[in-house]
């Protein structure tokens, strides 16, 4: 009787096990050419550091600009104080009196809040209530009557009179929310920065490298002798790495399949001084400690130092496969969703930052002053509705889609406190009101004329404070003046193609292409492997149900003479 749940146990154990053998070639060659980035990372860093540099610099003139601004301010030349007008109240009052009620006179009383506001350019919150306060509407009102002018709307930003010391309570000026009132300039000042995209495939996960060196390997041999080798983590420079089971690789080519083995073996050894070849050692008397390995396949050439060319050949020690984190690594998808695990979407879109520095796939110079945060977003849907939101339907033949357009990503931008040269007063002598302060200012009206007092209140001063400052103007001149000569030479810079700016700007992104398909090879074997532990994940599982006792029978039990004459072996139909 034939054993068949062993028989399919041996094929299940050998179907994992060349997924596990396809997973550890995978990661060789991951680790592999992982090390092959080492030449973009470089360049690409280095471009990237002084890119970020040159508008590093201009963004420190413009908080250079913005300090001497708030210098005016904080030394009491200019204040960015003022008097808000946060909402409006009506009373009455009696006077007078002997009598009986002899020359009693009800008068109407108007009442002013107001706020010690500080210049915001975020923007200010609503505060107070309308004036007049609208009546309720009448729900049985067929033609309810349109709401009274609002003197007050708490949606607005009531700024009293600062053209004198005195302001009368009628005086004021109304703006958005939103305003730069008291700023500049208007539109703002833009930040200069490089917007860095990111995309799946594009993401770092492995450090690989060890150390590196430069050494000899007889043709046919498998013993590779370091003439000198140099760790790569230069805080422990004892530690050189080696371990059995980790990658060599070389930057010559012909000496092994790809150009890269695996360690078997390690030591060291002493040899006489005056076998080494390399410049700059000492061949005098004496020896020296070298490193050898020994490797997993035989060289298909032999490696002298130095070649016939007179170059050296680099080889560099690698970490092993398993060394890598493989359930990081591993892309495993969770449903049949093709679109689950594309190596181009979600994009993301970020402002460079010292820790972007030679990351993404591309970068791309900013100057448009949009908010700094991070946006991810499909690129492939630029142009087309939005699967985000919902269309809106306008009328019955007419529908408005909201367009995918590419993340508002920039630098940001600044506004400078330009101030004011007018201090509110607190109302308690002749002191600066804090921000925050508020006072509430009275006028009293009635029908007789000549008991309505006109009523006007010193709410700022003028005269009491610097009314100038000189010394801080003049330094604040000189501070733009830099400003604009730093930017417009960066300006200049970019806008020539023989700059260093400009060459570093295509160098940069000319690496990151050469890059990027390092990083398309590394996220396919990374996808191999996640395909691959969904297989054995899916095979381990049907191991399970068919060494579930309650199934032994159903698979091990001969078959009767009945189930034998029914069953019938598989041909082709006859013609």
């Amino acid at each position: 009787m034939p054993d068949r749940i062993r028989e399919i146990n041996t094929r299940f154990i050998e179907k994992v096990g060349i997924e596990t053998t396809g997973n550890a070639y995978a990661k060789g060659q991951i680790i592999v050419l992982d090390n092959k980035k080492e030449p973009y990372d470089v360049g690409i860093y280095r471009a990237d550091q002084y890119l970020f540099e040159r508008t590093d610099w201009a963004n420190a003139g413009i908080n250079t600009v913005r300090d001497a601004y708030q210098k005016r301010v904080d030394d009491g030349c200019r204040t960015d104080l003022f008097w808000r007008l946060i909402g409006i109240s009506t009373g009455s009052v009696t006077t007078g009196g002997g009598g009986p009620n002899a020359g009693l006179s009800t008068q109407t009383v108007t009442n002013y809040t107001i706020y010690c506001e500080q210049l915001n350019p975020a923007g200010y919150e609503s505060m107070g209530t309308p004036f007049p306060i609208p009546p309720p509407p009448d729900p049985f009102d067929p033609n309810p009557p349109a709401p009274p002018p609002l003197v007050y709307d708490p949606s607005k930003l009531y700024v009293m009179d600062q053209s004198s010391e005195q302001a009368s309570l009628n005086g004021w000026t109304v703006y958005d929310l939103d305003t730069k009132f008291g700023l500049t300039p208007t539109e703002g000042e833009n930040y200069h920065s490089w917007k860095v995209r990111e995309e799946p495939y594009s993401e770092d996960l492995v450090d690989p490298i060890l150390a590196t060196g430069i050494g000899t390997i007889p043709l046919a041999s498998n013993l590779l002798t370091f003439e000198e080798i140099q760790p790569i983590d230069q805080l422990q420079p004892a530690i050189i790495g080696i371990k059995t089971g980790g990658i060599i690789n070389c930057d010559s080519d012909g000496i092994w399949f790809d150009n890269s083995t695996f360690i078997v073996a390690y030591g060291t050894t002493v040899v006489g001084l005056g076998t080494t070849s390399v410049a700059g050692v000492s061949t005098s008397a004496g020896t020296a400690r070298k490193t050898w390995v020994e490797t997993n396949d035989f060289a298909m050439r032999a490696v002298n130092v130095p070649e016939l060319n007179g170059t050296f050949t680099n080889f560099f020690v690698l970490k092993g496969p398993d060394d890598l984190n493989y359930e990081k690594l591993a892309l495993k998808r969770t449903s049949d969703d093709s679109d689950e695990l594309s190596p181009y979407t979600p994009q993301r879109v970020c402002p460079m930052t010292p820790k972007l520095i030679g990351e993404g796939v591309e970068i791309e110079y900013t100057n448009t002053g949009q908010p700094t945060a991070c946006v991810e977003w499909n690129k492939f849907l630029l142009g087309l509705p939005d699967p985000a939101d919902p269309v809106e339907i306008k009328d019955d033949a007419d529908y408005e889609f909201k367009i995918v357009e590419e993340p508002k990503v920039g630098a940001g931008r600044i506004w400078y406190n330009q101030a004011f040269r007018v201090f509110p007063l607190s109302g308690q002598g002749n002191q600066v009101a804090n921000r925050g302060l508020i006072r509430t200012l009275n006028r009293m009206e009635s029908s007789n004329p000549i008991l309505t007092p006109t009523f006007s209140y010193t709410i700022y001063s003028t005269s009491s404070f610097r009314p100038t400052c000189p010394d801080l103007d003049d330094d604040l001149a000189d501070k733009i003046d830099q400003l604009n000569d730093i930017e417009s030479e960066l300006a200049d810079d970019l806008n020539n193609r023989n700059s260093k700016i400009s060459k570093l700007y295509e160098l940069t992104n000319a690496l990151r292409e050469e890059r990027n398909e390092l990083n398309l090879r590394i996220w396919a074997f990374r996808m191999q492997m996640g395909q691959g532990e969904k297989n054995v994940d899916v095979w381990d599982k049907r191991l399970n149900v068919i060494n579930d006792p309650d199934f032994y029978d159903l698979l091990q039990t001969p078959l009767s003479d009945e189930e034998r004459d029914k069953f019938t072996e598989r041909r082709f139909p006859a013609q």
